[in-house]
């Protein structure tokens, strides 16, 4: 028997198919005299969602979760547990019966973001952690018919005041400049291409080399030089178009050197890639959950080495990739322009998100 408040043991969701647009727009007509949320305001509380997996204090509940991913989208609201959200008893949200992404999803004891309404799919609080299930499942089923509610735009907003050992903060946790980041500037250099200049292609990679300061590289070493550049990699995509990054961008779990080989000047570091996925790029060979590549080692001199990138790949973290996509979705809903093509990216965005959480 599950004994759950606000956190469930974890299941597997189907894979997800593309959604298309009108697929995620299943939300009825806003009821005479209130100004409901639109779709790309949903959207863009769902980025805020997806980003918090990484943000959120691990012990937060669900209801504080909620409340901080609508604050943290500049949707606040006064705080209000699941059972009086399910009540209908949360002035800021009318009730729908049809959701669309970003809505609420409540039962009497539970409270997530819709993430698909084409899929089920919510995201929450589980017991497994932050993450996303199908709400149409044997298991939530089993709590009872959810209840949908819709956030109302232009009500005054008292005071938003919550307990600060339950809130659910979302402050940056990645990007550093300073600190132990700092601690490889003596050890590794990097050439990097200027993402930032108009005379490059926007999909350019941020590195192509790495100079390891050592007579004899070792995996650790190669290690230490690759973190840094992957984060480096994902604060020059904060200016870029995520999607449209080639000729690939390949999002990973984790990257473990397993061996170094060395002749002579010269050499290849055996790197081992654990879930990757790929995000975008003209690349559409299928990635599997682990792969193993070889990286050149050149000798520059008797005291260092450089390591040589992949030309064809742009690696980056999966939680990078998650704060880099629910980042240029919420942007995205900022703008006035309202265009196709616009749309198209909010769901290519959206969808990326929900895979990159499965």
């Amino acid at each position: 028997m599950l004994a759950v408040s606000c956190g469930v043991c974890a299941q597997t969701p189907q894979p997800a198919k593309m959604p298309s647009h009108d697929s995620l727009a299943q939300a009825p007509q806003p009821t005479l005299g209130t100004n409901l949320l639109d779709l790309d305001d949903g959207l863009a509380i769902l980025g805020a969602a997806l980003e918090s997996r990484h943000k959120a204090e691990r012990r937060s509940d669900c209801s504080h979760l909620v409340q901080a991913i609508y604050d943290q989208a500049g949707y606040p609201y006064q705080y209000q547990t699941s059972r009086d959200l399910f009540a209908g008893h949360a002035p800021d949200f009318r009730r729908v019966t049809q959701p669309q992404p970003g809505d609420l999803i409540v039962w009497p004891g539970h409270a997530g973001v819709v993430v698909n309404p084409a899929q089920r799919t919510f995201y929450s609080s589980l017991r497994s952690g932050f993450g996303v299930q199908p709400y149409d499942s044997a298991y939530w089923k089993g709590r009872g018919r959810p209840r949908f509610f819709r956030y109302v735009k232009g009500t005054p907003q008292p005071p938003v005041q919550t307990a600060a050992s339950r809130t659910a903060t979302l402050q940056p946790t990645g990007f550093h400049t300073g600190g132990e980041d700092n601690r490889t500037s003596s050890v590794v250099e990097s050439k990097a291409h200027d993402l930032s200049s108009p005379d490059l292609h926007p999909a350019a990679a941020p590195v192509s080399t790495i100079t390891i300061r050592s007579p004899l590289p070792t995996g650790d070493q190669v290690k230490a030089a690759l973190d840094p550049q992957f984060r480096a990699a994902g604060q020059a995509l904060q200016s870029r178009n995520v999607l449209a990054v080639y000729p690939a961008l390949v999002a990973f779990d984790r990257l473990d050197i397993q061996k170094v080989q060395i002749a002579g000047d010269q050499g290849w570091a055996q790197v081992t890639v654990h879930g990757a996925v790929l995000v975008a790029g003209a690349d559409k060979r299928p990635r599997k959950k682990v792969e193993v590549e070889r990286w050149s080692l050149h000798r520059v001199n008797d005291d260092s080495w450089e390591l040589v990138l992949p030309s064809d790949t742009t690696y980056i973290p999966r939680e990078t990739a998650v704060h880099l996509l629910a980042q240029q979705l919420a942007a995205l809903t900022d703008e006035a322009s309202d265009s196709t093509a616009q749309s198209n990216q909010k769901v290519q965005l959206a969808h990326w998100l929900n895979v990159l959480l499965h």
